[in-house]
C-alpha cells in the first residue's frame, strides 16, 4: 500500500522464516552455518544417511521462530532420536522440520542496527548456561523464553561477551555482517551465532526482533549509551534515512 515502516521487507521475512531456504542463502554467500538436512515429511526420516551423521544434532521447526517447538528433546545424540522427535514436530505443528549439527560451545547474540554503510554491530550478548543443570542441553528452549518458572529459563541468563579476544569479536562481528547482508536484513536485527574451536557458526537470522523494554536489543542498546526511548528514536531514523536519502 506504499505505507513505509521499518525493519525488514516481506523478502527477507518470509526468507528467514522458512528456513532452509535461509540455509541455502548463507551457504551460498559461504557463510558459516552447521551441516543439516531439510525432511519435508515423515518419509524423509527413512533416508539412511540419517544413521551416519555426527551427532548430536539438532532438530527444530522449518518455519518458526521464538523457539516454538524447541524442548531438550530436539537435542539429539542417535539416530533413533532424531527420527523420533522428528517425527514429534512434525505430527504437532503439520510442517517439515530442519536437522542441523550441534555445535558444542558457546551461544551468542549479535544485534546490528542502521544500514550500509552505516551498519552499526551494538555490544555482544553470550548466553550463560552455568546456571543449567548438568543433564540438561546447552539449548534455548521455547521455555527458556518464556516461561520464567522453568528450570531453562535460570540456566539461559543472557549477558554481555566476556573474556572473547579481539579476534574472536572480529570474526563473530563479521560473519554477523555478512548474514545481514545476505539475508537482506535492515533497519534492525539480530544473528544468533554459535561458536566452537572452528569459529562462529550462524544457527538462525533475526529480522525484526523483539524491540520490547525487556528484550535483547533494548539490553543492547542500553549498554551502548541509549536509552529505550532513544532506541525506538534511533530505529525510526536509520527508517526514514533509507526511505529519504539525503541528497
Amino acid at each position: 500500500f506504499g505505507i513505509p515502516y521499518t525493519g525488514a521487507d516481506l523478502l527477507a521475512l518470509a526468507s528467514c522464516l522458512h528456513k532452509q531456504r535461509a540455509k541455502d542463502i548463507l551457504i551460498a554467500r559461504g557463510i558459516p552455518t552447521p551441516p543439516h538436512r531439510f525432511l519435508t515429511d515423515a518419509a524423509a526420516l527413512d533416508d539412511p544417511a540419517l544413521d551416519a551423521l555426527d551427532y548430536p544434532w539438532f532438530v527444530k521447526l522449518a518455519h518458526e521462530d521464538a523457539s516454538v517447538g524447541i524442548t531438550e528433546a530436539n537435542w539429539v545424540a542417535t539416530p533413533a532420536a532424531l527420527r523420533q522427535r522428528a517425527r514429534e514436530l512434525m505430527a504437532e505443528h503439520d510442517q517439515a522440520v530442519l536437522a542441523e549439527r550441534y555445535i558444542e560451545g558457546r551461544e551468542l547474540n549479535v544485534t546490528l542496527i542502521g544500514n550500509a554503510p552505516d551498519l552499526q554491530v551494538l555490544p555482544l550478548h553470550e548466553i550463560d548456561f552455568s546456571a543449567m543443570p548438568a543433564d540438561r542441553p546447552r539449548i534455548v528452549s521455547y521455555a527458556a523464553k518464556w516461561n520464567e518458572d522453568h528450570v531453562d529459563y535460570a540456566g539461559t541468563k543472557p549477558v554481555l561477551l566476556r573474556d572473547a579476544s579481539p579476534a574472536l569479536t572480529a570474526a563473530v562481528e563479521q560473519v554477523a555482517r555478512a548474514a545481514w547482508e545476505a539475508l537482506g536484513l535492515r533497519d534492525y536485527g539480530r544473528i544468533d551465532l554459535r561458536v566452537d574451536a572452528a569459529g562462529p557458526w550462524v544457527i538462525d537470522v533475526n529480522p525484526n526482533p523483539d524491540i520490547s523494554p525487556d528484550a535483547g536489543v533494548a539490553r543492547s542498546a542500553q549498554i551502548a549509551g541509549l536509552s529505550y526511548p532513544q532506541l525506538i528514536s534511533r530505529l525510526a531514523e536509520v527508517a526514514y534515512r533509507r526511505i529519504r536519502p539525503a541528497h
